[in-house]
C-alpha cells in the first residue's frame, strides 16, 4: 500500500491529479490512456471513439432564424455545453477522489469538537539589512520582474481566483 501527503490542494490542473493517481498506482485511473478516454478527452469534446465536435453537435440543434441570433444560440450552447464537459469531467474526479483522500486543514474539528491542530500565534519581525552595492543590485535584477509578473497576474485576475 502507497500512502502519501501532500500539502497542497490540488487545483492546478488535472496532470496533478493524474500525476497522484499514477504515484498511488490507483487502477484503473493511473492508466494513462484511461486516464485521457474518461477525463481528458471528455474535457476536449472528444468521444471515445476520437470523432467529438462541439461545433458540430451544436450546429445540430440550431434553429433556424437570422443570422446574428444563429451565431448567439451556437455560442450561447457552446458555452453550455463546454460546462457540462467540465461538470462530467470533474465529477468523475471528484467521485474517484473520494474514497481514496483524507482531507484535513487546520479548521478541521475532532469528534469533541477542538481542533485537531492547535497552531502557535503568528510571530512576525521585520529584519533591515544593509546590501552591498553588488547585492542591491542582484536583488533588484530578481525584484523588479517579480513585481512585475505580479502585477501582470493581478491585472488578469489569476490571483484573485486562487488567493484572494
Amino acid at each position: 500500500m502507497i500512502v502519501t501527503l501532500i500539502s497542497r490542494s490540488l487545483h492546478s490542473s488535472l496532470q496533478d491529479v493524474f500525476g497522484l493517481l499514477k504515484f498511488l498506482r490507483h487502477e484503473p485511473w493511473c492508466e494513462a490512456a484511461f486516464w485521457k478516454n474518461a477525463i481528458t478527452n471528455s474535457l476536449l469534446g472528444v468521444s471515445s471513439t476520437g470523432s467529438g465536435n462541439a461545433s458540430a453537435m451544436v450546429n445540430e440543434n440550431v434553429s433556424s432564424s437570422s443570422t446574428a441570433d444563429k451565431e448567439a444560440e451556437m455560442k450561447s450552447s457552446s458555452l453550455e455545453l463546454i460546462a457540462a464537459r467540465n461538470s462530467a469531467a470533474f465529477g468523475r474526479v471528484k467521485r474517484v477522489l473520494a474514497p481514496i483522500i483524507l482531507r484535513r486543514t487546520k479548521d478541521t474539528l475532532s469528534e469533541d469538537g477542538t481542533p485537531i491542530l492547535t497552531l502557535p500565534p503568528i510571530d512576525a519581525s521585520v529584519v533591515n539589512v544593509v546590501l552591498s552595492p553588488a547585492e542591491r543590485e542582484f536583488y533588484n535584477a530578481r525584484k523588479n520582474p517579480t513585481i512585475d509578473c505580479l502585477l501582470h497576474s493581478l491585472a488578469s485576475s489569476f490571483l484573485e481566483q486562487y488567493f484572494v
